[in-house]
């Protein structure tokens, strides 16, 4: 499993290109993981249709899966 951790200040759009090229690279899952905020501002329809993985922590340390 490739796990990609954003910061709310790092590129979103950079760490999804990344868990896609974990995959091509022989990953079978990849995970992007950032603040639970931040997961409300992403389309999830992109983590649905290639089964990426998203995570969101809350400021409490709370994890949810979102997808």
């Amino acid at each position: 499993i490739a796990i990609e951790i954003k910061t709310p200040r790092d590129d979103l759009a950079r760490g999804i290109g990344q868990i896609a090229e974990a995959l091509a690279f022989g990953y079978h899952k990849a995970v992007l993981v950032t603040t639970l905020k931040n997961t409300r501002t992403i389309d999830d329809s992109v983590f649905k249709r290639f089964r990426f993985g998203l995570i969101g922590v809350d400021s409490h340390g709370n994890i949810r899966l979102v997808t």
